[in-house]
This record gives C-alpha cells, sequence and structure tokens, in this order.
C-alpha cells in the first residue's frame, strides 16, 4: 500500500507550536469543538430547517420555490469539506497519510459510525466514531482479520434491531420514562350560564395530502408545522 510518512507538523498560524503532542491534542480537540458547533448551528438554522423539508418532501419544497438542487450542492460542499478537514488533522496527528484512507471500507466506516450512534442526531455520529475506533484499537490485535466480520456484524445488527442507534435508543427511553409520569389534570371547563348560547367548539383544521404524498396530515407533526413556516416565508 503506498503511503507518504514523515509530514510535518510546522506551526499553526506561525505562533503555534504543533509539534508537542499535548499543545496538538487541545489544537485538534478546539477543531473538533468548532466543528461540532458549526453543524449544530446549521442544522438549526433556516438553511438546515430546508435540507430537512428536502429529506421529508423534496417535490414539496420545489412547489414552494426554493432551489432544491442548489441547497443539495451547498450540503454536499459542507460535508467534503468537514471531511476534508477531518483528513487534514489526521495526517498532522499520525504524520503519514496512505490510500486507505481513499478506500471504499474507509466511506463504509463512516456509514457505520452514524448507524451506532444513531442516524437523525447530532451528538450520534459521535458516539458511533468513538464505538467503532475503540473497537478497532482492542481488537485489532486480537482478531485480526476478523475484525471486518464483527463490524459488519454489527453493522446487520444496528439495521435490523437498533435502527435509532444508541443516541436514538436513549432519547426514546428518556422520552418513555417522562410520557410516563402522571399528567397535571386540566381546569374543568365552564358551562355555560342560563341564557347563554353554549360557544361552538373550534373544528381542528383539516389537511388532506395528494395521492401518493408522503407528508404528515397533522398540525402537530413537525414535519408539518415546518412546511407551513416555509409556506409562510414565500
Amino acid at each position: 500500500m503506498l503511503f507518504r510518512s514523515g509530514i510535518p507538523r510546522g506551526q499553526l498560524l506561525g505562533l503555534i507550536d504543533l509539534s508537542d503532542d499535548f499543545t496538538l491534542y487541545y489544537v485538534v480537540l478546539a477543531v473538533f469543538a468548532f466543528a461540532f458547533w458549526l453543524i449544530h448551528r446549521t442544522i438549526h438554522s433556516p438553511f438546515g430547517q430546508i435540507l430537512k423539508a428536502i429529506r421529508e418532501n423534496e417535490a414539496r419544497v420545489t412547489s414552494l420555490g426554493y432551489d432544491v438542487e442548489r441547497y443539495k450542492l451547498m450540503a454536499f460542499v459542507l460535508s467534503a469539506g468537514l471531511a476534508g478537514l477531518a483528513g487534514a488533522l489526521k495526517a498532522i496527528v499520525f504524520r503519514f497519510a496512505t490510500l486507505a484512507d481513499a478506500f471504499w471500507q474507509t466511506s463504509g466506516e463512516v456509514v457505520l459510525m452514524t448507524l451506532v450512534g444513531g442516524m437523525g442526531t447530532v451528538i450520534g455520529p459521535v458516539i458511533g466514531a468513538a464505538t467503532v475506533v475503540t473497537l478497532h484499537n482492542t481488537l485489532a490485535d486480537k482478531v485480526g482479520p476478523l475484525l471486518t466480520v464483527i463490524m459488519g456484524v454489527i453493522f446487520v445488527t444496528c439495521v435490523l434491531l437498533f435502527r435509532r442507534g444508541i443516541a436514538g435508543e436513549f432519547a426514546r427511553l428518556y422520552r418513555s420514562m417522562v410520557g410516563a409520569r402522571p399528567r397535571e389534570p386540566r381546569a374543568a371547563v365552564r358551562r355555560p350560564e342560563a341564557g347563554l348560547a353554549p360557544v361552538a367548539k373550534a373544528e381542528e383544521p383539516k389537511t388532506q395530502a395528494a395521492k401518493g404524498d408522503p407528508m404528515p396530515q397533522g398540525p402537530d407533526d413537525w414535519a408539518y408545522r415546518l412546511f407551513a413556516e416555509l409556506d409562510a416565508k414565500k
């Protein structure tokens, strides 16, 4: 396998010496914190809300007047930039780069990390990456080539049994525990006095999606509110 070793660490902005492992650790930690904040901020920004809408119903977003292809391209560029940043940090830390980093198995490991941690969550891929890397470091010298088989079994198990991942399962467990708490009794509805006509109960808005439209049907669903907000902005 072709590789390049002896990559110099140099200095960051000519001020911070990266040859010291202790200093390099905190530099990588700062870059990770910034990237994590950037991802979190992007998800909760109007740009991130449109990406969520595209994921739920691309045709609906197109009908609202948004350039879907443009948003897809921006998301691809952002993800590619973060992946390149991670690869650059890895080369600086280990001081070598191999063609294995560009092999298809590396992309598969990223998907595995996301599935193990939990898709649709911010902290899930971090948990999945820590889990997969720990398994690699622990089992690589013990099982040898069987490590790939073990990773495959974990992948299949997550797809079939734990689709929410670690973070998703903990979130579901937390919601079930919170939902099991006794709710406070609602205030009694005041009956109309004699001689006054009772107030008619407001009808709930009815939304009927077109045939084949996978959008949710009730205002209580987050995706329904998301498209309503996007429609209001237009």
